[in-house]
């Protein structure tokens, strides 16, 4: 298992700015404290940071940009949800599973048959999605989604780029509106 200490310069996403987390373990479980990404780096857990921990940090952000990368190790690795993964609903999230920045995915998302997206953004903006492998899911791979917008409220600039998707019934991509009026 690899711990956050043993960190290389891996992350490639935009991450120009905020905080970094670098996922470590393909294990589909939460043992790190994912109060905020800053105490998901300080106590991940035994097993380092799982994706799953660094999503649901993520969504206790407070509006924080956040760059969720992979170790080299995980380079051509797999992990199998177990059940639906932390919605992601907190602007400024950029997830890269291109590990080796040479455009293609190295990370796998195997849904294990799940019926809900591995990867849905939630009334939230400025988001990527890049270099993920996603297999085996009943219904869609990534969900970008605006319900009950209202006034204010407003889905932008959601890049999903560099994925290889296989294995679902509906669709690799799909965009939900809900609750959004149109402007006069």
């Amino acid at each position: 298992t690899l711990h956050p200490a043993q960190t290389a310069e891996p992350i490639h996403a935009d991450d120009s700015a905020g905080q970094k987390l670098l996922v470590s373990t393909t294990a589909d479980i939460v043992n790190g404290d994912t109060t905020n990404p800053t105490s998901l780096a300080a106590n991940p857990g035994s097993d380092g940071i799982s994706l799953r921990e660094a999503l649901q940090a993520a969504g206790n952000g407070n509006g924080q940009r956040l760059a969720i990368g992979f170790h080299p190790a995980l380079e051509g690795a797999s992990i199998t949800l177990t059940n639906e993964l932390p919605l992601i609903v907190s602007d400024g999230v950029s997830l890269n599973g291109d590990v080796n920045a040479d455009g293609e995915p190295d990370i796998t998302i195997d849904g294990n048959g799940l019926t809900s997206p591995p990867f849905r953004v939630f009334n939230a903006s400025d988001i990527s999605v890049e270099g993920f492998r996603l297999v085996n899911c009943a219904g869609i791979g990534i969900s970008v989604e605006n319900y009950h917008g209202g006034a204010g409220s407003s889905v932008r600039q959601v890049a999903v780029r560099n994925n290889y998707f296989s294995g679902f019934s509906r669709s690799a991509v799909e965009v939900l509106l809900s609750g959004v009026s149109s402007a006069s």
